[in-house]
Order: C-alpha cells, then sequence, then structure tokens
C-alpha cells in the first residue's frame, strides 16, 4: 500500500500489487539437431522457465533454406530445401522487461538418403550368403528393413545393414526390397532378386 500526505495532512492511499519473477533461464534439451532435405521435421532444442510473459525466441544467424523458428515456442520447423553444413546457432529468448538468457546449438540440414548395394545376389542352396548394403546422405541413425510379407531364412540387420541368406533356404528365385530410414523418416528402396 503506497499513501500520501500533503502538508495539511490530508492522507490518500492505494495498494498495487507487486509480483516479482524468478531470473529468465533457458535450458538446452538437445545441443545437436540433424535435419534431412525434403522431410518435414520439428524440434525445440531449448526451452526457457521464469522471466516475465511474454518470453519470445530468436536465432542467430539465419537458419538454413526452408527452416524457421517459432518465436513463442522456439521449436525449429520446417522442410528444408538443400542440405547445410554443421553450424553453430545462438538461440536467445527474451521477456517482456528485455531480460535475456542464450545458449548454443550445433544444426546440419544432410542430403536426401541413397541406398547402395547388389540388386542380385546369386545363392547356391546349403550355403549361408550375405550381403552389406550401405548409405549416404541422411540423418543418424539409419535404421535398415526387408519388406513384408518376411521371406523364411533372408533377414536383415537393422543398424548395419547386413543381408543373411541363410543356408537353410530352399532352392528357387526370391524377390525383396532393402528400405534404409533415417532418424527423421525420410528413406531410400532398393529392389533385390535372389536366385
Amino acid at each position: 500500500t503506497v499513501t500520501i500526505t500533503d502538508s495539511n495532512g490530508a492522507i490518500a492511499s492505494s495498494t498495487t500489487n507487486i509480483t516479482i519473477n524468478a531470473s529468465l533461464t533457458t535450458s538446452l534439451v538437445t545441443s545437436t539437431i540433424g535435419y534431412t532435405v525434403g522431410i518435414n521435421t520439428t524440434a525445440t532444442p531449448v526451452t526457457a522457465s521464469g522471466g516475465t510473459s511474454p518470453v519470445t525466441f530468436t536465432i542467430s544467424p539465419s537458419l538454413p533454406s526452408g527452416l524457421s523458428i517459432d518465436p513463442s515456442t522456439g521449436a525449429i520447423s520446417g522442410t528444408p530445401s538443400a542440405s547445410a553444413s554443421s553450424a553453430s546457432y545462438t538461440i536467445t529468448a527474451t521477456d517482456a522487461n528485455g531480460a535475456t538468457s542464450s545458449k548454443s546449438v550445433t544444426i546440419a540440414v544432410n542430403a536426401a538418403i541413397a541406398i547402395f548395394g547388389l540388386a542380385e545376389i546369386n545363392a547356391t542352396a546349403g550355403t549361408a550368403k550375405t550381403s552389406t548394403y550401405t548409405t549416404t546422405g541422411g540423418t543418424t541413425p539409419i535404421t535398415f528393413a526387408l519388406s513384408t510379407p518376411a521371406i523364411e531364412g533372408i533377414s536383415i540387420n537393422a543398424s548395419s545393414g547386413l543381408l543373411t541368406i541363410a543356408s537353410s533356404v530352399a532352392q528357387g528365385s526370391y524377390s525383396t526390397t532393402v528400405t534404409a530410414t533415417d532418424a527423421n523418416g525420410s528413406s531410400a528402396n532398393l529392389s533385390v532378386s535372389i536366385i
């Protein structure tokens, strides 16, 4: 309550609520973000607490083409149109009173994923056979899978891309598709014939 008394003893008063907020701070959710060309992805690497609302987020330098930051949440989203080398960016949170807090993150935009390996495998009944599939581009981790329905005795290691044909697989011709999928959902396929 604020009370004012003049020279004649007249008194006036007013009650005012004063709120003191905690200091504005930022927390790093993740220090590194990988985006993939052509894939719409959202990540929120920095969060803010304390301060006086509203809190707004900015980033410096400018993000790669196709990406933008939500000033109200700090989320970085969009569909990148071109690859960009790994670089450091500073995200700054600013509250209504001008208090600031910043964190640095590393952002890269990776090329679209591509898969490489044998499209035709010559196997002999009764003898195990392996073939490894590799990728370029994409955002790690990369996961490999075979098309369904599964062919009994033919499998692929999800992390290494090693395709194995067991010795128990009967003589014949088989067709499957090897799919490599990156962390952002970008995928590439390769049709494989086993004869």
